[in-house]
């Protein structure tokens, strides 16, 4: 799904306006992102909870060169469902 596509469905189940809906689907993906990279971590009950995992560096290799290289850590978010999603989906 298209962030497009949500904004239609949002827009329609709540009778305001394709600009009002794009509105707060942006303040929403805003705020979970906001909230990871301060907490760390977001629950939101009966859907799951984001959790920003370190991966740690590691050592590559440069396919066009065969040069070994340091592959710095970055940051993932990771996702783990509720029980109820889970139920849910099933």
């Amino acid at each position: 799904m298209t962030k497009r596509e949500l904004v239609k469905i949002i827009s329609e189940a709540t009778g305001t306006s394709r600009w009002m809906a794009y509105d707060i689907v942006d303040i929403l993906l805003d705020s979970i992102a906001y909230l990871l990279a301060e907490e760390g971590r977001l629950t939101i009950r009966g859907f799951g909870t984001f959790v920003v995992k370190e991966r740690a560096g590691r050592l590559g290799r440069n396919p066009r060169t065969g040069e070994v290289i340091r592959i710095p850590p970055k940051k993932r978010v990771s996702f783990k469902p509720s029980p109820k999603l889970i139920e849910r989906l099933n």
